[in-house]
């Protein structure tokens, strides 16, 4: 089950999260619940809570491969490919109300939200590094990527933009 591993993590979730009459671990273990019908909030969670999980997936493998000698930007499109793997299986299944049959929602996924970070996070590499330095050049275009993917996947997953 997916869930288990994030569980420690509604401790860390601050009283922002908390809706009327619940504490903060109330209010987060019911939004990270495996209930059929999910709101926004806890979506926007549980994409959360994935967005940092496939970040330490992506930094590891972007890690591993530029510490193996592949060039900066092939590391990033190895790492991506994994990492957008484990996005689209994550999300799919837990963080959104998936509306469309996976050979729908795929290619979808993979057009708008995963090319999106893929084009963010290489142009960072790719401009922004010999200013600023490798990592800081994949954290801000990680970052940005993120903001965009949220309505990217929301988009492919659920066929859903607005509320």
């Amino acid at each position: 089950m997916l869930v288990a591993p994030f569980r420690g993590f509604v401790d860390l979730l601050p009283c922002g999260f908390c809706a009327r009459g619940m504490g903060p671990r109330e209010n987060a273990r019911k939004m990270l619940s495996t209930s059929p019908e999910k709101t926004l909030p806890q979506k926007m969670l549980r994409f959360l809570t994935v967005g940092v999980a496939n970040t330490a997936v992506d930094f590891a493998v972007f890690g591993l491969s530029v510490s193996i000698g592949a060039p900066p930007l092939v590391a990033n499109v190895i790492a991506w490919i994994v990492a957008v793997s484990f996005s689209y299986l994550a999300n799919a299944h837990w963080s959104f109300d998936r509306k469309r049959k996976h050979s729908e929602a795929l290619p979808r996924f993979l057009a708008m939200g995963a090319l999106i970070s893929l084009l963010v996070s290489s142009a960072a590499v790719g401009l922004f590094s010999p200013m600023i330095g490798l990592w800081p050049a994949k954290i801000g275009g990680t970052v940005v990527a993120a903001v965009l993917n949220f309505v990217a996947a929301r988009w492919s997953i659920e066929n859903r933009l607005g509320r």
